[in-house]
């Protein structure tokens, strides 16, 4: 997510509908990415703190799947 992000053909399909459509899908998957593995790396820690962090990035998780979705069928 981050290569395509980062592209440099990011100018020619960040123009489109589509292509903006696209790039917020990669922004969200990649954020998706990153809370997955830091709420896995969590789980199961015991240090103060380290469950409501867990439960904080699972909740958001769950927050970003709908409008992921939802970009997924206007993309589709």
């Amino acid at each position: 997510m981050l290569l395509i992000l980062l592209s440099k053909h990011k100018r020619i399909w960040a123009g489109t509908r589509d292509g903006k459509i696209f790039y917020w899908m990669c922004r969200f998957c990649l954020i998706l990415c990153l809370l997955e593995t830091w709420g896995f790396f969590l789980d199961g820690k015991l240090f103060p703190g380290a469950r409501q962090i867990a439960l904080v990035c699972n909740t958001i998780i769950m927050l970003l799947a709908v409008p992921l979705s939802y970009l997924w069928i206007c993309y589709v």
